[in-house]
């Protein structure tokens, strides 16, 4: 009983150690992970407030944009997320693999 206590106890302190890793860093690891099994190609849209659209291939250049936006949300449409700083303004439309990638690039 005492021997099954103790492996219960040192399997807890190593999920709370990892727990405070994922914590302590977050945002690049939950990205990279998320990034890592993501099968899909990074894509970012931009859509003017005029309505003109035009793909962006750099996805460097995406996250470097959207990391000057208010609000990326979750939508319901094709992409995965929607940005921008008003509704009605210019807006970056990404996918889910864009999105891990500026987090896993600290971007976002």
């Amino acid at each position: 009983m005492v021997k099954v206590l103790r492996i219960f106890n040192i399997t807890l302190i190593v999920l709370a150690f990892i727990l405070l890793i994922m914590w302590v860093f977050s945002g690049s690891i939950t990205g990279y992970f998320s990034y890592s099994l993501d099968s899909s190609e990074p894509r970012c849209l931009f859509i003017s407030a005029d309505g003109d659209s035009s793909e962006i291939e750099d996805i460097d250049l995406c996250c470097s944009e959207i990391q000057n936006l208010l609000v990326c949300e979750e939508t319901d449409d094709s992409f995965d997320y929607i940005c921008y700083n008003l509704k009605e303004g210019n807006n970056y439309y990404i996918n889910s693999k864009t999105y891990n990638y500026c987090l896993k690039e600290s971007y976002v």
